[in-house]
């Protein structure tokens, strides 16, 4: 059984923990990369890439299945980045996954206890939709495949806390990363490369999390963490 410091409530039944261990294992871990490596992107494969802001929040992963499974996940960050979330929020996620499909999951991030923001859950990531893995496909085709899925649930009258993150291809990324500066819930940028996918065809090749997605790299401008420097490659 691989570590994880992944921590999980609420599940019931052997297709919820199935789901957990695949959560638990699919490699999303974006590599480090210099800004010199975003001004060479920028001029040669701009378009080969997504951009997503990178928030400066807590994961957490959510499962419905007729029942909510959470997960949390802030390695190195301690308890405190996996308490509950607030009721209000909370009563969000209840009231968009009783009119979302079963079987559908989504990687996300609650932003509010850092630095005072409104309380409101980001999603990043389609994990599952309708119990079928969509981390086969690459990240170009996951995300507006997520608008859809709030769209139709019309989370914008019964969560409008809970929305999709920003995605961008084609963009200058420089004047995009300094943009980021500006806003003080962002860290920087996660481009994701695309037809990459979360993993390769068998989600169980991945030990766990710590393990980098190559197609994935993440550039800082503040708050680098010395593991963050040290996994530079």
């Amino acid at each position: 059984m691989c570590s994880s410091d992944l921590k999980v409530t609420g599940v019931k039944t052997e297709k919820e923990a199935i789901m957990v261990e695949l959560v638990k294992r699919y490699g999303d871990d974006p590599v480090m990369v210099y800004e010199t490596w975003l001004a060479k992107i920028n001029r040669e494969e701009r378009n080969e890439y997504v951009a997503t802001v990178k928030y400066d929040g807590w994961r957490r992963f959510l499962y419905w299945t007729g029942e909510i499974t959470l997960l949390s996940k802030s390695r190195g960050a301690g308890e405190e980045a996996r308490r509950a979330l607030p009721d209000s929020l909370m009563d969000q996620v209840k009231a968009l996954c009783a009119v979302m499909p079963e079987g559908t999951a989504f990687d996300a991030e609650w932003m509010g206890p850092r630095g005072g923001f409104e309380q409101e859950l980001v999603v990043h990531d389609l994990l599952y939709s309708a119990g079928t893995w969509m981390g086969h496909l690459g990240y170009e085709k996951r995300h507006p495949l997520i608008g859809m899925l709030l769209k139709a649930a019309n989370v914008s009258v019964i969560a409008p806390n809970i929305r999709v993150v920003e995605a961008w291809r084609g963009v200058d990324l420089e004047e995009l990363f300094e943009k980021q500066k500006s806003d003080p819930r962002s860290e920087g940028l996660v481009l994701k490369r695309v037809g990459v996918p979360l993993v390769q065809d068998d989600p169980f090749k991945i030990c766990n999390k710590v393990l980098d997605n190559w197609g994935y790299t993440k550039i800082k401008y503040r708050d680098v963490s010395a593991s963050d420097m040290a996994r530079r490659r």
